[in-house]
Order: C-alpha cells, then sequence, then structure tokens
C-alpha cells in the first residue's frame, strides 16, 4: 500500500488528476474525521461543508508538499497534520468572527480598536478565501484547476509547466485567465452585497 500511495502521490504532484482524486478517495476517512473532530452542534451544516471543504485545501496542499524521497514520516500522519494544523487555524478565525457576530453593529463600531481591526482583517480575509475556493471549482476548467492548485501550493511556472508537460508561456496564459475569471466572479458577488 505504501508503494501505492507513493506513486499516486508523485503522479499527483505532476499534475495527474485522477491519481490526486484515488488518493483523496484513499484518504477520505482521515479527511473527513479530521473535519468532524472541528464541527460543533452550533454550526450550521453550511459550517460543516466549509470545514470539510477546507480540510481538502490543505489535503491538496500535503500532496503538493510531501517530499517522498525523505525517511521518517509517512504521508498519512503527514496529511493528518497539515490538515488539522490548516483546521485549527480556520476554527480560530471561525470562533472570531461567530463572537464578532454577537456583539451589536453600534457596540462593535464604539469598541473597535487597533487589536480588533486586526481581528476583522483576519476575519474579511478568510471570507474572500472560502469565496475563492468556491469560485475556483464552480468556474475554472480542469486543466485551469490543475494548474491554480499547483500554483496556490507554491510551485514556480516552469515547475508547473515541466509537471503537466505543456510550455512555459502556456501555464503564464492559464494563470491570468485564472485570475480573471476568479477577479471577475468576485466583483459579480461584490455587486450582489
Amino acid at each position: 500500500m505504501k508503494q501505492k500511495v507513493t506513486e499516486l502521490i508523485l503522479k499527483a504532484q505532476g499534475g495527474e488528476e485522477s491519481a490526486f482524486s484515488e488518493l483523496k478517495d484513499i484518504y477520505r476517512p482521515l479527511i473527513e474525521a479530521s473535519a468532524r473532530r472541528f464541527i460543533s452542534a452550533d454550526m450550521t451544516l453550511q459550517d460543516g461543508e466549509d470545514i470539510f471543504q477546507e480540510a481538502l485545501v490543505h489535503f491538496c496542499k500535503a500532496v503538493c508538499s510531501y517530499n517522498c524521497e525523505a525517511d521518517g514520516v509517512e504521508f498519512g500522519l503527514y496529511a493528518k497534520i497539515c490538515v488539522e494544523h490548516g483546521l485549527v487555524s480556520f476554527i480560530r478565525i471561525y470562533n472570531r468572527q461567530n463572537k464578532l457576530r454577537a456583539v451589536s453593529l453600534e457596540e462593535g463600531v464604539q469598541s473597535v480598536d487597533s487589536g480588533d481591526r486586526d481581528v476583522l482583517e483576519s476575519i474579511a480575509e478568510n471570507e474572500r478565501t472560502a469565496v475563492l475556493v468556491r469560485q475556483i471549482n464552480r468556474r475554472l476548467s480542469k486543466f485551469e484547476n490543475k494548474i491554480w492548485w499547483m500554483y496556490v501550493a507554491g510551485m514556480s511556472v516552469s515547475a508547473i509547466a515541466e509537471a503537466v508537460g505543456t510550455e512555459r508561456k502556456s501555464v503564464s496564459n492559464a494563470i491570468y485567465r485564472i485570475r480573471k475569471k476568479l477577479k471577475d466572479a468576485l466583483s459579480e458577488q461584490n455587486n450582489f452585497k
């Protein structure tokens, strides 16, 4: 099993979407169990879905960043650590956000000091990230989605081009299209507010 997982990780890091899907299926129980640990009774169904999506994002990052050549931590443990650390950060922001929602608007305006502004900025950034993840899933082609996740994982344009077997210019053009699509999607959303 370890050899199969290593092969799938290398293929996924090379941009093979089916390998990533297979890894996601193999580790789905781990991802779901990690997400469930952070879901509480006072959360909405959407909150639970957001936590699961956040777990998937951190699982994807774990796949992209795992070093198959290094001895030491097996991928399952590495992925669990990455997912749970990511969810801890997500839940901290979620809890701050809910605490701030409980304060009335007048009280909030009167009590905002520089520390609270930092918290508000952090919450706003997290909300923008959640919107961005949903827009990525809805708007991008399979090729663009693959490019985007490698780019977000920190791979250079050259490394992405090599991984997907295309020219550097094609990757740069895809990143430009992705940014435009996501900018348009966020702009549309802001118009509905």
